[in-house]
């Protein structure tokens, strides 16, 4: 009988034991594949937003020349309209000339004939204009006659000279505005093109910019699809070993949930050497610190005895995602010691990050945790305590409740010394403080 019961009572812890050990490696394999994501995550979003701020200089530049060639265009338009005005004038003047010289032919023709005629008749055609005069006041009259049939012609010639004078100066004018009009154009066409020619560039940048802008999104999108798969992944795997724990107990028999007596006790202390030795592992690694292990209500113990100042609640709005976790922080936090908050087995321990201080953006290590640790407390729950300075046990390790697992510090992505704990349900985060109905906190 006793043997069987020891017999039944050792398959049953090496089942448990077989089942913790290939949490750690299943949830391990996970979280080093979501740190891994979150890395690349980081990465991606740090593209995005320097390709986001190039993508908007850029638009800002091409608004401003296409602004710029369409002012160009106009002032084109405005000098090819200028250049047609001063074609038509030059029409015009070109008309009034050609009519005007028509005028001084025709004036120069009939005064050569009239010269012709007088040279012809000799003086003897005024002398008898003038004699044939009927009274002297007759005379008087047709002597100014020929006086001003004279001036007439000349002046006549002169004006019509003039006239010719003035238009071809007025048309060398227009000529010469012409000339200005079309180099203006033509420097005008040279800044359009060149102006073009930027746009075409400035369009193929900001093509370069959108394909590395929608690739990072695209990249960030399938992260975060594979990230929801190994949540979902790791919390069946919760499911299905609780399942497997509570199958396992259900098949004991009756006589296994008797009390041994003395002697089976003594036998059994004497058998399980290894687990009294990792219990007094368990228990050397514990300090006698001054705060006090305070339990809640629900059992838990809080993660940082003698602090209780929040600075960011549960599922706090962070812009792109909700926070799922609370952060543990107040002065003189730094260096101070984190505990299990219940008893179970170290399903990570990961302690490779060294940037512990305050920085704007993720050194990237942990997935962005830093150095941190994920307790396995047993039907489905689990417990994470990210950012700190270093870690003080190692994956697959038993703890016992309110052990010292570390040290408050601020690697991974982290701007100062903090906490930050997280509560899991088969995986599932959920409110860390429905297990501290009795804890007062800050905030």
């Amino acid at each position: 009988m006793n043997k069987k019961f020891i017999a039944i009572i050792i398959a049953t812890m090496m089942c448990f034991q077989c089942v913790a050990y290939s949490a750690v490696d299943v949830v391990s394999s996970a979280n080093d594949k979501k740190a891994e994501i979150a890395q690349e995550n980081s990465q991606l979003q740090q593209d995005i937003n320097k390709n986001s701020s190039k993508i908007a200089n850029k638009e800002d530049e091409q608004s401003s020349l296409v602004a710029q060639v369409e002012q160009i265009n106009n002032t084109i338009d405005e000098t090819r309209g200028k250049i047609l005005d001063l074609d038509q004038q030059m029409l015009e003047a070109g008309k009034t000339i050609e009519a005007t010289n028509k005028i001084i032919a025709d004036e120069t023709q009939a005064l050569r004939k009239r010269i012709r005629t007088i040279y012809m008749a000799g003086d003897a055609s005024n002398l008898e204009i003038i004699l044939g005069a009927k009274d002297f006041s007759d005379f008087i009259d047709k002597l100014e006659l020929v006086k001003n049939i004279s001036e007439y012609d000349s002046k006549l010639i002169t004006q019509l000279q003039n006239s010719i004078t003035k238009l071809e100066a007025e048309k060398e004018k227009l000529s010469a505005s012409k000339t200005t009009q079309q180099e203006e154009q033509e420097q005008l066409n040279n800044s359009q093109q060149e102006f073009k020619t930027l746009v075409e560039q400035n369009k193929d940048t900001l093509g370069v910019l959108y394909d590395r802008y929608n690739s990072a999104s695209d990249s960030l999108d399938e992260n975060n699809s594979q990230l929801a798969a190994i949540e979902n992944e790791i919390a069946q795997y919760y499911k299905n070993q609780k399942e497997t724990a509570t199958e396992k107990s259900t098949q004991l028999p009756d006589e296994a949930y008797d009390q041994p007596s003395a002697s089976q006790t003594q036998d059994d202390n004497d058998g399980n050497g290894a687990a009294d030795d990792n219990q007094d592992y368990s228990d050397d690694t514990k300090e006698d610190d001054e705060d006090p292990i305070t339990p809640s209500g629900n059992g838990y113990i809080w993660p940082t005895p003698g602090f209780y100042n929040l600075t960011s609640l549960w599922n706090e709005d962070r812009g792109s995602y909700n926070h799922g976790a609370l952060d543990i922080a107040s002065g003189g936090i730094s260096g101070a010691r984190v505990v299990a908050a219940a008893a179970g087995t170290i399903a990570i321990a990961s302690d490779t990050c060294t940037h512990n201080y305050g920085k704007d953006s993720s050194c990237g290590c942990g997935g962005g945790y830093g150095n941190w640790v994920m307790i396995d407390h047993g039907n489905g729950k689990a417990t994470v305590y990210a950012h700190m300075e270093s870690i003080a046990v190692v994956a697959g390790q038993s703890i016992s409740a309110g052990q010292t697992i570390g040290y408050v510090g601020s690697t991974g992505d982290s701007t100062g010394a903090h906490l930050h704990f997280e509560t899991r349900q088969d995986g599932v985060k959920y409110n860390p403080m429905t297990e501290y109905p009795s804890i007062n906190i800050t905030y």
